[in-house]
């Protein structure tokens, strides 16, 4: 969007500057968008949405990365 003129290096990084990437449950606290993104795994899909759920407010959004599995 930068090279294309639309939208300027500063708000480019403040956006990027709003996404946080952790295994850390707690840092999730008070967030409003989650995704996953584990290995294609059913039980390791399950726990981190389970803890992952647990963390997160009722008006969250939990999104799940996955092409193979059906959720």
């Amino acid at each position: 969007a930068v090279a294309k003129g639309a939208m300027s290096q500063a708000a480019a990084d403040e956006l990027v500057g709003r996404i946080t990437a952790t295994t850390d449950y707690d840092a999730i606290k008070g967030a409003d968008l989650v995704v996953e993104a584990v290995f294609e795994d059913r039980a390791l899909k399950a726990d981190v949405t389970r803890r992952a759920e647990a963390q997160i407010g009722p008006d969250a959004v939990f999104a799940s990365n996955t092409s193979t599995l059906p959720i």
